[in-house]
């Protein structure tokens, strides 16, 4: 299997909320910065087309101070792509 992780540097995510985020229409509760928008969707995509394909997504803490995602997906035994 292979993974990649990728740092965000403003952004953190409470421990208590690490599993929820990718729940469908979660959002972490910014009312102090508006300028973050949307419905909840898009980590409960990614996580969903991400365990379709056997794989994992995990939320955790950040060296560079916000959320931290790292992705793992089974390596295929397959070399056709799709």
């Amino acid at each position: 299997s292979g993974a990649v992780t990728r740092n965000a540097i403003k952004l953190g995510v409470p421990e208590a909320s690490r599993q929820q985020i990718f729940e469908p229409f979660f959002r972490l509760d910014r009312d102090q910065d508006q300028a973050h928008t949307g419905f909840g969707l898009g980590l409960a995509i990614a996580a969903k087309a991400i365990e379709r394909h056997g794989g994992s997504i995990t939320a955790g803490a950040s060296a560079l101070g916000g959320a931290q995602m790292t992705v793992r997906l089974p390596q295929s035994a397959s070399t056709t792509p799709f």
